[in-house]
């Protein structure tokens, strides 16, 4: 079932250095990997790799969006617009 999903997980990854609108496609993408695998779940059961994708992928959505949220910059994470 994991190999269905489709190959994002480079989306994961969310830069020291942030642009807003690289940060809205990062969690778009990140929410359609969730929807994904929340749509692979229910059609082949859970597994503990989908269960891991789901752990990553939320944290990495609220990562997305906590720097979204964060207008300043903070140690050496800071934004650019």
């Amino acid at each position: 079932p994991v190999a269905a999903l489709p190959n994002s997980h480079a989306c994961l990854f969310t830069p020291f250095l942030h642009r807003t609108r690289d940060l809205i496609r990062a969690r778009e993408s990140i929410v359609a990997l969730l929807l994904e695998v929340k749509s692979v779940t229910t059609n082949f059961g859970v597994n503990t790799e989908l269960v891991e994708l789901q752990n990553l992928a939320t944290v990495a959505e609220l990562t997305v969006s906590c720097a979204l949220q964060r207008k300043e910059s903070r140690g050496l994470h800071y934004t650019v617009d």
